[in-house]
């Protein structure tokens, strides 16, 4: 049977209350892969294969050396408080003397040690930081980045709460001897608490229910950069099961204590996949019921919305919420909760409108019945009617179906189906995707009559969120786009993506990713630029094509870089009929790679998009595509596109050119440059229906070089360099 206190599976049966503890030896990894084997058994088959193969190839090609940040500790703060902070785990953390957060008003000091002998400098303990937490500071999550001689890193969230944070000195894994924690005075005072999952067991806590009033308890894992997908199990006082509920990626577990009068519950807080160890870090948050955020709210219930809260983490945080738009700040109409249970007797709307419901309970895995909404149309009459659920960070997956009313030979009135939405075509790939699971449709009436809207949440997981939230907007349709940037990993293969911070040095060059979602039937090219590079820098251009949902723009610095650390912002713009369109990207960042039986690359939004500058190091290569002047072909025709390559010490060796972002149409084949030569030739054949427009092709170089870091000896890396973006016009007549 399955054992709760080890995670695992013991021999004898535990009904359905608490089990009896078994040894407390740690379980040999013999048993801990049969029972991941036994419970998930094609799960871990596959991943096992493809893990092994991620892992190969990481090891078989390195790259320039740049700081990745895998946790900071701890997770979570009190405000107004000073806490000491440790900024671990990943790689190149080498002299962190800096730590940069979303929201200045957060300090750190490098925490130091006496020297030895007198007089003599204090020694700098690299990564550990005393932070402060003003007293006016709102709660919610913050970005937080390190900073030390391999630039400055991927974000990490930092926590900060008004409920105080308690510890315990020993986590008690074994349901017969829950942790006892001592809490703040009365049962009812919220207070959050944080650890790391345990491979293969279960973390108890005894917890103190409140006397007049539901509690809340939520497990934070997804929503703080964790790998754990949490899993929460509620006992009574018997140890009789009461509730398991589990999260998955991207959205974490919460349930509620019933209040009762001199009583207690235990809860059981595993990682779902039975993971553990640093990555694995989860906070188990206690406090009243009411304090559950509705969908789209920045935080639960915390601080005034007076107060500035512009350092916040983006909320939601998925890299699909740009496209909500305005739509979080537009007013909300609530419809009826019957809207959730009788879909024949549909709530009547009027467009344009925002309106907020919830989905019903799955029963026995089947979704129960259908939200309907009704509205009339004109024949002719366009409106973009779009569902908002998954966006809100809700366990969801809407389909939407459009039914007009008519009636049958008898003249009974019946629904008749017109059109059918569910989610968007994705925009990126492995490494950078934007899917809207949401249903978003532009929707043109065929006649005069009543129209019908039909929900149904298809993820009927019986252990997610239950009711979750959705809003129905629908509004005419106008022509529009919204931009997502992130620093790509410099690989020649998605799927070996993983966190990773951003810096330039003498010579080197460095890409930001765009992804465009266009809605409301806007098909126009993007031109894209950076703000916020410091002065003597060349600011990078780039076109995402009318035909094109993304473009890559390259910064590069200069032979005599000064040392410089800011923040950019990518700025794009389109024309439609009404005017010119601007819009600033949204930054992203990677949260996880491939690894921990999860075969996915996890995003999400950040809140700035960081760039540092050294003086001390000197890329060896340098590539440049095509000329000072814009490239001009005629589709049916090829092109030669020249391509120059500075070579400085330790960049010798050949160097294998890929194409990236061509037009469609458009084929350019793989071209090697001798390694005794600095120039070459790319030849793009142009289709002879090829669309005429701007693009910006670019090219992805492989080759050996020799480099010098900061704090270690020369050696031979493989690496990946970005050119620079071609300025290229398909043209009637060049």
């Amino acid at each position: 049977m399955y054992d709760e206190d080890r995670a695992g599976w013991s021999g004898q049966p535990t009904g359905d209350r608490v089990p009896t503890p078994v040894a407390s030896h740690p379980r040999p990894r013999e048993s801990m892969v049969s029972s991941l084997n036994a419970r998930f058994p094609s799960l871990f088959r596959c991943v096992v294969v493809l893990l092994g193969a991620s892992v190969c190839g990481s090891f078989a090609a390195a790259q320039y050396p740049e700081i990745e940040l895998t946790w900071v500790r701890p997770t979570v703060a009190q405000i107004g408080t000073e806490v000491e902070l440790t900024a671990g785990g990943g790689a190149h953390l080498e002299q962190v003397d800096r730590l940069v957060f979303s929201d200045p008003r957060i300090t750190a000091e490098l925490v130091t040690q006496p020297g030895e002998g007198e007089g003599a400098e204090p020694v700098p303990q690299w990564g550990r930081f005393r932070v402060t937490i003003p007293a006016d500071l709102p709660a919610g999550r913050y970005d937080v980045r390190a900073v030390g001689a391999y630039g400055i890193s991927n974000p990490r969230i930092l926590t900060v709460t008004a409920h105080p944070v308690v510890t315990a000195a020993a986590i008690g894994q074994s349901a017969g001897s829950p942790t006892q924690l001592e809490l703040p005075a009365g049962p009812d005072s919220g207070w959050v608490l944080e650890n790391r999952a345990t491979a293969a067991r279960v973390d108890y806590f005894l917890i103190p229910a409140a006397a007049s009033e539901p509690r809340r308890v939520s497990l934070l894992a997804q929503r703080i950069d964790s790998r754990m997908i949490g899993q929460l199990k509620l006992y009574d006082s018997t140890g009789k099961l009461l509730r398991s509920v589990r999260g998955s990626d991207g959205f974490d577990p919460g349930l509620t204590l019933p209040a009762a009068p001199d009583g207690h519950f235990i809860v059981g807080v595993q990682d779902f996949l039975l993971r553990g160890g640093d990555p694995f870090f989860y906070q188990l948050r206690v406090d009243a019921d009411d304090h559950e955020p509705s969908a789209g709210t920045p935080e639960p219930g915390e601080g005034e919305a007076s107060v500035d809260r512009s350092g916040l983490t983006p909320h939601p945080q998925g890299l699909d919420a740009i496209t909500l738009g305005d739509a979080l700040h537009d007013i909300i109409s609530p419809a009826p909760a019957a809207a959730a249970e009788a879909p024949n007797h549909p709530v009547v709307i009027e467009p344009p409108c925002l309106v907020a419901s919830h989905f019903t309970l799955p029963r026995l895995g089947l979704s129960e019945g259908q939200v309907a909404f009704q509205f009339a149309a004109t024949a002719g009459q366009k409106w973009e009617i779009e569902i908002i659920s998954q966006r809100l960070e809700q366990p969801t997956d809407p389909n939407l179906r459009i039914q007009r009313q008519d009636t049958d030979a008898e003249g009974n009135p019946k629904w008749v189906d017109v059109a059918t939405a569910d989610e968007s075509a994705m925009v990126g790939d492995f490494a950078m995707r934007l899917r809207v699971k949401d249903p978003i449709t532009v929707f043109t009436a065929p006649a005069d009559g009543n129209y019908r809207l039909l929900l149904r949440n298809l993820d009927t997981g019986s252990e997610l969120a239950s009711e979750p939230e959705f809003w129905v907007r629908i509004r005419e349709p106008e022509p529009d786009f919204r931009l997502v940037a992130m620093y790509p990993f410099p690989h020649n293969d998605p799927a070996t993506t993983r966190p990773r911070g951003a810096q330039l040095f003498a010579g080197g060059t460095r890409s930001i990713r765009v992804l465009a979602f266009r809605r409301g039937g806007f098909d126009g090219p993007i031109e894209l630029s950076v703000a916020g590079l410091p002065e003597g820098m060349p600011i990078p251009t780039a076109v995402i094509g009318a035909n094109q949902t993304e473009a890559h723009l390259t910064l590069t610095a200069p032979e005599t870089p000064a040392s410089w650390t800011g923040q950019l912002q990518v700025i794009g713009k389109g024309t439609t009929e009404a005017g010119e369109l601007e819009r600033e990207a949204a930054p992203a960042t990677v949260i996880w790679g491939r690894g921990d039986l999860r075969d996915i690359v996890t995003t999400r939004l950040t809140s700035d998009l960081s760039l540092s500058m050294s003086d001390q190091m000197t890329a060896p290569v340098t590539i440049t595509l095509g000329g000072d002047e814009p490239a001009q072909v005629k589709p049916g025709t090829n092109l030669n596109v020249p391509v120059r390559v500075t070579r400085r010490d330790g960049g010798g060796n050949p160097i294998v050119l890929r194409p990236r972002n061509l037009p469609p149409g458009v084929t350019v084949a793989e071209v090697t440059i001798p390694a005794d030569q600095s120039e070459g030739t790319i030849e793009l054949k142009v289709a002879a229906d090829a669309k005429l427009g701007k693009y910006s092709p670019w090219l992805l170089a492989e080759t050996k070089v020799t480099f010098k870091p900061v704090t270690a000896d020369a050696s031979e890396l493989t690496v990946f360099i970005p050119t620079n973006t071609a300025n290229l016009e398909l043209v009637d007549s060049p």
